[in-house]
């Protein structure tokens, strides 16, 4: 019995602290070609939904197919990375692609708890 109680309270305590750990998904990642931008859907755990997201790119590599194609990742930055998860939210977060320069490239977004998602920019269209 004694045993038992004592499983019962170690769970609830794994629980309590499990649920302390702040996460963030990215659930979509899609290509507007006509506003030129990604847009990410973001569910993430928090106090609050005033958090913001932006992306810390990496360099630009060749593909390896042809000198004109690369791949390119970003890591999804957290405003408030150490908010104390106590609801879940989502978001959707634009990111212009107007400077960007790395084209046409496979896009990598990822997450620090592992969790990305990729997207081909196209070459930009001559005007």
């Amino acid at each position: 019995m004694r045993l038992t109680r004592l499983r019962i309270v170690a769970f609830a305590a794994l629980l309590t602290l499990a649920s302390g750990v702040q996460a963030t998904n990215i659930l979509d990642l899609q290509y507007d070609e006509k506003l030129d931008e990604l847009v990410l859907q973001v569910a993430y755990r928090g106090s609050h939904a005033d958090h913001n997201f932006t992306l810390n790119w990496d360099e630009c590599r060749d593909y390896g197919f042809d000198d004109a194609e690369h791949q390119v990742s970003a890591g999804l930055m957290d405003s408030d990375p150490n908010d104390h998860a106590q609801q879940e939210f989502k978001k959707t977060v634009k990111v212009s692609m107007a400077s960007f320069e790395c084209r046409p490239a496979k896009v990598t977004v990822r997450t620090t708890t592992g969790f990305y998602r990729t997207v081909v920019i196209p070459a930009r269209k001559s005007k």
